[in-house]
């Protein structure tokens, strides 16, 4: 594009300086014809160099669009773990695994504003609960806020501490 407005530059001073010599006859019309065609088509040449800079701004503005739109969709495509809320005794670091898978691989899931569809069943990995039921004669044995221990016996060697958290009674 300077390079066009300085060819038109260029020719502009060479017209006025054949206007200047046309004026005295020291020019003949027809090299004043020459200078004022060479300006003519120096200016719409700088119009088209504007032009095609602003076809060639253009172009780059919608292609960023088209990256913000890709951007977007991939991150809409993503799959992520939900933030768990603050609970006593819950690790700082959470970390997930998966407990249950509801889709295959390939299968396509709905892509709706506001809906989701579960694909995994996660459980916080590293925090252990357990809910069982007393049976009632046992109940008074087991009174609120009590701390007991508790064997599974596929590891009868790994005896962890459990609290009763309330009693249904």
């Amino acid at each position: 594009m300077l390079r066009a407005k300085q060819q038109e530059d260029n020719a502009r001073q060479r017209l006025e300086r054949a206007q200047q010599l046309r004026a005295g006859n020291s020019m003949s019309a027809e090299e004043f014809e020459q200078r004022r065609t060479d300006y003519e088509v120096a200016h719409n040449n700088r119009v088209q160099a504007e032009y095609d800079a602003k076809a060639v701004v253009a172009a780059i503005k919608n292609r960023l669009v088209s990256l913000k739109i890709a951007m977007r969709k991939l991150e809409l495509s993503s799959i992520r773990a939900p933030q768990p809320s603050v609970r006593e005794r819950m690790p700082k670091d959470v970390q997930y695994a998966v407990a249950a898978r509801k889709v295959a691989e390939g299968e396509m899931l709905k892509d709706a504003a506001g809906s989701s569809t579960a694909t995994f069943d996660l459980v916080i990995d590293g925090v252990l609960k357990l809910r069982a039921q007393v049976p009632e004669r046992f109940v008074d044995k087991s009174s609120r806020d009590r701390r007991r221990k508790f064997t599974w016996t596929p590891i009868p060697t790994v005896c962890l501490p459990v609290r009763s958290c309330a009693s249904t009674r």
